[in-house]
């Protein structure tokens, strides 16, 4: 069994409406886990957890045998500020730096996928902050600390540079539909790493750290960057074969 802990893609958007001197307000859940939990029900080697965006903070581990019940974290949507911080900000120490038991984590065997959106690598206005953090260097990844959204309205697909390598071998990606809207715009250390790009970026970038291996996914595991992508017939594929290869275990 391969058990994936997925943290983020989960908001609250609130809506004001103003009529003059009238106004109305509402909120709703925007709620994406559906698009990668959903059809990964077929996959019974593979049981993931999800941790909404909200509870990451309280709930995330901290402690490296927390974390040790995982074989992949996926960090989708989330910016270090919620993984950095506890909800108790006013005592010394807060708590345990879980960005590095990350670090930790795939230093020991573990893996990592970082999954773009407006709040993951540089993100909106740069609020992800990623950038000079350890997750830099397991991701062997230079990531900006300002808005590094690359908006592609028309649309795009991955070109897939290493076409043995088991995350794009046979997958199609050369023949799929447009699959994106855009993507996180970061930069390889080692241009060996990337196995897929676009017009010149990565957008698929794997690194071997210590015992464990990570991968820098550019755009997005939902909509709207990845409206194509949860509807492409190889996407519960692609994720089956990428949580194998990342927890180098064969089920």
């Amino acid at each position: 069994m391969i058990n994936v802990l997925y943290a983020g893609d989960y908001a609250i958007i609130a809506t004001t409406f103003y009529k003059a001197m009238n106004s109305f307000s509402y909120a709703e859940l925007f709620d994406e886990r559906k698009f990668l939990m959903d059809p990964m029900k077929a996959d019974k080697d593979v049981n993931i957890t999800y941790l909404p965006t909200p509870k990451v903070s309280e709930f995330f581990p901290s402690t490296k045998e927390e974390l040790a019940k995982y074989d992949v974290v996926i960090l989708s949507d989330v910016g270090t500020d919620t993984i950095l911080l506890y909800p108790d900000r006013f005592k010394i120490p807060m708590g345990a730096n879980r960005l590095k038991l990350i670090q930790e984590f795939v230093q020991n065997g573990g893996g990592l996928v970082v999954v773009g959106g407006w709040m993951t690598f540089g993100g909106q206005m740069g609020q992800g902050k990623y950038h000079g953090t350890v997750i830099e260097d397991v991701l062997d990844c230079d990531i900006s600390p300002f808005d590094d959204r690359i908006e592609v309205p028309e649309g795009l697909k991955f070109n897939p540079v290493k076409k043995n390598h088991p995350l794009v071998k046979d997958m199609g990606w050369e023949n799929s539909p447009l699959l994106f809207l855009g993507y996180n715009r970061f930069k390889a250390r080692n241009p060996e790493n990337i196995i897929a790009e676009y017009d010149g970026d990565p957008m698929m970038a794997i690194n071997s750290y210590g015992k464990g291996r990570a991968l820098a996914f550019a755009s997005d595991v939902a909509p709207h960057w990845g409206q194509g992508f949860v509807n492409w017939e190889n996407y519960a594929k692609f994720w089956s074969r990428c949580f194998r290869w990342l927890s180098q275990k064969e089920t």
